[in-house]
């Protein structure tokens, strides 16, 4: 997860400084660097929850249930029977 948040934070730092000096290059308009650092660090928060919740997502997938009996488990199997008369 460390190395794709790197990956992002670098690209979106190129993009986003390539695309400003582009649009200011073509158009004259001139976006500031507040703004630019506010856009790459709202993509990194971005990928950074998406990853988590993919690693989270990942990880319950490989959860294999416990071994033991179903009367050692908890739950409904831990109450004992009612007999009825």
């Amino acid at each position: 997860m460390k190395k794709r948040i790197w990956i992002t934070l670098i690209l979106a730092l190129v993009i986003i400084n390539g695309l400003a000096e582009l649009v200011t290059l073509y158009s004259g308009l001139f976006f500031p660097y507040i703004l630019r650092v506010t856009l790459v660090l709202g993509i990194v928060m971005i990928v950074m929850v998406f990853s988590g919740a993919y690693q989270l997502i990942s990880t319950i997938e490989e959860e294999k249930p416990l071994g033991g009996d179903a009367i050692t488990t908890v739950g409904k199997a831990t109450k004992k029977p009612v007999s009825h008369r």
